[in-house]
């Protein structure tokens, strides 16, 4: 295979990776906004409860999504293959 090939088979997956990191980022997004709009519905300790746990799974979210993007935008712009050890996903 030549290294044209592989660097397309790589860009792709790393495209692929940056798709399900977004889907998961938005997923997480909204989940924590139908938490808000029920939190004034819930008893205070389930509402705080379920607001934390929505928040800290939005953090987590978006910060994989933005490792995964700047990990795909340095291997387009500048050509940087990624770590061995960058693929928790």
């Amino acid at each position: 295979m030549s290294e044209q090939e592989n660097k397309r088979r790589l860009e792709e997956l790393w495209r692929q990776k940056v798709i399900a990191a977004e889907r998961a980022y938005l997923v997480a997004l909204n989940q924590l906004q139908k938490i808000r709009d029920e939190y004034k519905f819930m008893p205070t300790s389930d509402g705080s409860f379920a607001l934390q746990q929505a928040l800290k799974s939005e953090g987590l979210a978006r910060d994989e999504y933005t490792r995964v993007l700047q990990t795909f935008t340095r291997l387009i712009l500048h050509g940087e293959e990624p770590p061995a050890d960058s693929n928790p996903t």
